[in-house]
């Protein structure tokens, strides 16, 4: 993190570094280091994001309890298409 954080407000004038994490566990390591060292690793150094697996995992959740009352299986048992 240091490395990261040091490479990218020397390339780029200061803007904070982004970390992506796709495991949950470094991605909780991480923002424990963040929120223990503000002065090394503060939000003006450094942001933090969840990977792609965990954004993925997220809305896949959300979309079934969208689905889960709104009556969609018994379209499809009316139309014939599918079986309970």
């Amino acid at each position: 993190m240091t490395v990261v954080v040091h490479i990218t407000s020397t390339t780029k004038n200061g803007q904070p570094a982004v970390i992506t994490a796709d495991d949950q566990l470094v991605y909780a390591i991480c923002k424990s280091i963040h929120w223990t060292y503000p002065e090394l690793y503060g939000e003006d150094r450094m942001v933090l994001m969840m990977g792609g697996l965990h954004i993925e995992m997220a809305i896949q959740n959300m979309t079934g309890k969208w689905l889960a009352d709104s009556g969609w299986t018994d379209i499809f048992l009316k139309a014939k298409t599918a079986t309970a």
